[in-house]
């Protein structure tokens, strides 16, 4: 499958690195990752386009994880005491309502859980997220975004192969990418018919 990653530091991207970046303080997003999407033109706008390769399997998707109960409180424990006690208070409410909950939890579940108890501070242990994560063999989270997939990967193992930016075709677009990073509409003028030269006498 072929994705898009945009980044103001292209000539830097290795693919064997492991990928640190873990968000802006105050924004919910996922956490550590790569973040691609299946769209050139919406990479693009957050900077210049690399291509990758990626293989996904379903059974590394964070939907299709199950993590036991037991590793997600070890994790916990690995918190600050307030972080600790807003998880567990958001987790009790949730058990409360869903026994499949206490035996072991989806690890988007538990993603999503951890977003909502560290609403504002999620940045502060993403990185630390991520890690836990690809240890319980979590590769890459499905999301949406724009109208069409995200999929933020976790684990660069996935990745094949780092691809040249594909060259496309201003007539084709109708958009051209500015140096600005944003897009421009492409106005075709219409081209008016030149008067003809005629010779007065």
């Amino acid at each position: 499958m072929m994705v898009y990653h945009g980044t103001k530091n292209a000539k830097n991207f290795n693919i064997k690195e492991k990928y640190t970046s873990s968000g802006k303080k105050g924004r919910l997003e996922g956490g550590s990752g790569l973040y691609t999407v299946d769209s050139y033109y919406t990479a693009s706008r957050f900077g210049k386009v690399i291509g990758l390769e990626i293989e996904l399997k379903e059974s590394e998707d964070a939907k299709n994880v199950k993590i036991p109960i037991e590793k997600i409180f070890d994790f916990i424990s690995t918190l600050t005491k307030k972080q600790g006690a807003e998880f567990k208070e958001l987790y009790d409410r949730m058990s409360a309502r869903s026994y499949d909950i206490k035996t072991h939890l989806d690890a988007k579940i538990f993603q999503n859980m951890l977003l909502i108890s560290n609403e504002g501070k999620f940045h502060l242990i993403s990185q630390k997220v991520n890690d836990f994560l690809i240890e319980n063999n979590v590769k890459y989270t499905v999301d949406k975004y724009d109208g069409g997939p995200m999929i933020l990967i976790h684990d660069f193992s996935i990745i094949k192969q780092k691809l040249d930016p594909i060259l496309i075709k201003e007539e084709d677009l109708k958009f051209k990418y500015s140096e600005e990073n944003e897009f421009k509409k492409v106005e075709k003028k219409e081209e008016k018919p030149k008067p003809s030269r005629r010779l007065t006498f």
